[in-house]
Formats: C-alpha cells, structure tokens, sequence
C-alpha cells in the first residue's frame, strides 16, 4: 500500500501540516487550540484602588476567542468584590459579589467572546478590603482560580 495513502482500518502519525491537509480534504473543523491557566499561588488583594491580575493566558493577538474562567475569592471581613474578564482594554465579562462576614468564599465564573484580543485574556479582581485574597487552593484541588480560552478561529 502507498505510505501516502490514508488509511481506514489503522491508526496512522501525521504531522501537524497532514493532519490540517486531511481534515481540509473532508471539510472537518481544524483541530481545536487550547489556552489554559491556573493559580499557583495566592494573590493578596491588599490594594483597594487596583485590580489585580488573577489567571491569565498568552493566546496572541488575531483571532476569536471563547474564554471561560472562575475564581475563588476568600475575606474573612464583610467585602465588594468586583472582577473582570479582559483582555487588558476591552471588558469582556463582568460581576460583583458581596462577602458577608459570615460567609468568607466565593466563587465567580465570567466567560465571553473576544475578538483580536488586545493582549493576554486574564480575569483581575478588585475589593474595597486590604484582606481578602484570591485562593489557589481552598478547595484542596489547586485549581480554584483557572482560565480557559478556546480559540474558534
């Protein structure tokens, strides 16, 4: 049989360039690019007059995007959380949460289209407390703050 040849009975190792050629050749989707990121750490929210930037992704510059993160907010003080998905200009999603004293966690998902992003996609959180925190791992997975942008063409 030619090595060239696409096979339907076996499993075959294409290149990346084949791979492209052969999903062209049958109209199918291109292979689906994903962006992803994770706190690794805790970032201290202890500036009430700034944003800070929690999980954020390198997904350039051209393209359309689907992003779709959450957070995880902790402050044991009664807090206004506001926080936002964006691409550094453009706000692509955003919300406000109320921690009360008694109930010290939250946890926010945005997600939205972005087209030609500015610049990295990334979700930034701002509290009117100096105490709270974004939490990598309150919930022991380590995943508690993550964001995921889904390039769709």
């Amino acid at each position: 049989m030619n090595s060239e040849a696409v096979r339907y009975d076996a499993a075959q190792a294409l290149t990346g360039p084949q791979q492209a050629q052969a999903r062209s050749n049958i109209g199918a989707a291109p292979a689906a690019v994903v962006f992803t990121n994770t706190l690794a750490a805790d970032i201290a929210l202890n500036n009430t007059s700034v944003y800070f930037d929690g999980p954020a992704v390198a997904q350039g510059t051209s393209g359309t995007f689907l992003a779709l993160g959450q957070v995880t907010i902790n402050d044991a003080s009664t807090a206004v959380i506001v926080v936002k998905l964006w691409d550094g200009a453009t706000v692509i999603a955003s919300s406000e949460v109320v921690l009360l004293s008694s109930q010290t966690v939250a946890e926010i998902s945005l997600s939205g289209i972005c087209v030609n992003p500015a610049g990295n996609i990334r979700i930034s959180v701002k509290s009117n407390t100096t105490t709270g925190k974004m939490g990598f791992n309150l919930t022991g997975n380590s995943k508690d703050c993550t964001l995921f942008a889904y390039k769709l063409a």
